[in-house]
């Protein structure tokens, strides 16, 4: 199995059981506004509910926190042990009551120096901003003027949302077990041991319509066909409200369709801070400027097609070439 097309399968399999859950299973949350509603009494019957919290949810229990983990995925291929692809993340969140929240995502793909990718998003409750691990002029934040906390929304949960997807790739044969009681951070918390029951995900039939090239089969022996095999971590959750204060896993993925294939994973993953001592959220003080119109977006300009409505283009910068004009016909 050639090594592009591995790592693309493993961001497919990071991220696909956060893009299934559907909008009313996430709660449809409004831009800018927390729920009104006080959350339900936690089931205790049911402690795998815990891991599926979103943060708005967490948010609505706890109050405002801090939370942090780091992620490992490794693909190993029997033919060929000595190239292993391995991918590592690390994940912030800051997330207040009200619904304003900062979450920074790093993604080191184990390529080469350089190779890291990321960023930072920030929803200060009705306005998001955002910027690339890479960002020049210092750093600065961009506004994103058509986001008012959906697209942030999604990113945030695709980083909070690590340990359900793990939950949902073991599907059936993740157990809960009742392993004592703690505290953290001053709370009351229960514990539970995470493993693997005698049950397994059962096969799933591709999407009509889906294409049959080699990388698309490829993702779906992983994504359709896999096997859990390993899994043993923990869960801590808060004894008052059900939330997730910890959660710590190790786990391995084979698929059925080739046995040589195996998914090593480990998540660590905790709130590191609750109430009045997690610093507010608000919008960046300093915003990088909006990108100046160049070459073609002025010469048009020159000759009176600018869109109507839209603010002539700035000139250029000392040293900087103006385009040429245009020529009579």
């Amino acid at each position: 199995m050639p090594r592009l097309p591995l790592a693309a399968l493993l961001g497919a399999l990071a991220l696909l059981p956060a893009a299934c859950r559907s909008r009313a299973e996430r709660g449809a949350e409004a831009p800018g506004a927390a729920t009104s509603r006080p959350p339900a009494p936690f089931d205790w019957s049911r402690p795998a509910a815990s891991l599926a919290m979103d943060a708005g949810e967490v948010a609505a229990r706890l109050g405002p926190f801090e939370w942090e983990a780091t992620a490992t995925w490794t693909v190993v291929k029997a033919s060929d042990p000595e190239h292993p692809i391995h991918v590592s993340e690390r994940h912030l969140l800051r997330q207040q009551a009200k619904g304003a929240f900062r979450v920074s995502t790093e993604l080191d793909p184990g390529t080469w120096q350089g190779a890291e990718t990321g960023r930072t998003l920030v929803f200060d409750g009705a306005r998001t901003f955002a910027r690339g691990r890479w960002s020049p002029a210092g750093g600065a934040f961009r506004a994103r003027p058509n986001d008012r906390g959906e697209e942030a929304r999604r990113h945030r949960e695709e980083s909070f949302g690590l340990a359900e997807q793990v939950a949902r790739l073991c599907g059936p044969a993740l157990e809960l077990a009742p392993a004592g009681e703690l505290r953290v951070l001053a709370r009351a918390a229960r514990r539970y041991e995470l493993r693997l029951g005698a049950a397994r995900p059962s096969p799933a039939t591709p999407p009509a319509g889906l294409s049959s090239d080699d990388d698309t089969r490829r993702r779906l022996g992983l994504l359709e066909g896999r096997v859990p095999q390993a899994l043993e971590g923990e869960l801590v959750a808060d004894a008052e409200t059900g939330a997730p204060l910890a959660v710590h896993l190790r786990a391995t993925f084979g698929t059925r369709d080739d046995p040589g294939v195996r998914v090593d994973l480990s998540l660590d993953a905790a709130v590191t801070g609750v109430g009045d001592r997690v610093p507010a959220v608000q919008a960046p003080a300093k915003l990088a400027p909006e990108p100046k119109a160049h070459g073609v977006a002025r010469a048009l300009e020159a000759v009176g097609l600018r869109k109507k409505g839209e603010p002539p283009a700035e000139r250029a910068e000392p040293g900087e070439p103006e385009p040429a004009e245009p020529e009579a016909p």
